[in-house]
């Protein structure tokens, strides 16, 4: 009977999963991806999990790897969630602190954030729609300087907002594993959408000829054809996260139109103005995945 007892065990628990710990768990495998591996016991009906980073090695018999086949693809991801933040930094005359320059955007270092969804039409292709909000602080002081230098005695100061970018942006996205039993992935996105711009708020109050005059240019915003996109890489935490890095650059060519300038002496007019804006987000955050229903994993 004995005899007989461990032979039902032996054609049942024909794999075998040696932990990095030692461990060895006999065991009927039945199912793997690139993070889990779903195994039975004998004589019990649970399915039981373990993460692929606790294992060493397994050895699956081959009277049951053709049952598993199909289950050592990697799970069909549906759905993919972004949320991401970083800081972005003006690239070009955007970025340019040359105050004789009037295509000069002033413009500093600021920070992103970036909201994504992908639909994955395959594993590796899906469209995306994001919404993207950064801000660049604006130089305001290289103005005032500058005054200060034009008229030594008339002790500008200044004051300003910041300039913004914010909008929805749709495109693709493509992704490739860099190898399919790692959780290891890059890819690469470009989108186009019209987002909003604002043209920062400048204030200067000096003593020019002797009295205090405050001259104020006030924000203006327009809307403007823009393109983002750039490289990525994810790291899978778990079935269902991943750390992402990404590296995203900022195009978009801006026009306002109506930019009021107003004095405490009582000028006051309207101008237009063009502003080229470039910058390169580097942005890290959380990937949450969601998969077809038709496969559970």
């Amino acid at each position: 009977m004995i005899i007989f007892f461990f032979a039902g065990i032996n054609c049942f628990a024909q794999d075998l999963i040696i932990q990095k710990n030692g461990n060895r768990i006999y065991c009927k495998i039945i199912k793997e991806d690139s993070l889990i591996i779903t195994y039975t016991k004998p004589a019990q009906k649970a399915q039981f999990e373990i993460i692929r980073s606790e294992v060493e090695k397994y050895e699956i018999s081959t009277l049951s790897s053709s049952n598993i086949e199909e289950s050592k693809q990697p799970p069909s991801e549906s759905i993919l969630i972004n949320l991401f933040g970083g800081i972005t930094k003006a690239l070009g005359k955007f970025g340019s602190q040359d105050v004789n320059d009037l295509a000069a955007g002033l413009a500093r270092r600021g920070y992103v954030l970036n909201a994504t969804a992908v639909i994955k039409v395959t594993r590796k292709f899906g469209f995306r729609a994001s919404y993207l909000y950064q801000s660049h602080s604006f130089n305001h002081k290289a103005i005032c300087d500058q005054l200060n230098v034009d008229f030594p005695n008339a002790n500008f100061v200044s004051s300003g907002t910041n300039w913004e970018i914010k909008g929805f942006f749709v495109g693709m996205e493509f992704t490739s594993p860099l190898k399919i039993e790692n959780r290891l992935s890059v890819s690469f996105n470009i989108s186009a959408g019209i987002p909003k711009c604002v043209l920062p708020m400048l204030q200067i109050t000096g003593q020019p000829y002797g009295s205090s005059v405050t001259t104020t240019q006030y924000e203006s915003t327009t809307r403007a054809i823009a393109f983002f996109g750039g490289p990525g890489i994810k790291y899978k935490v778990d079935k269902n996260v991943s750390f992402g890095i990404n590296v995203n650059f900022l195009s978009a060519k801006a026009s306002f139109t109506e930019i009021l300038t107003k004095s405490s002496s009582g000028y006051s007019s309207y101008t237009k103005y063009d502003q080229d804006i470039t910058a390169i987000n580097f942005e890290a955050g959380l990937c949450f995945i969601f998969y077809h229903k038709t496969r559970k994993y």
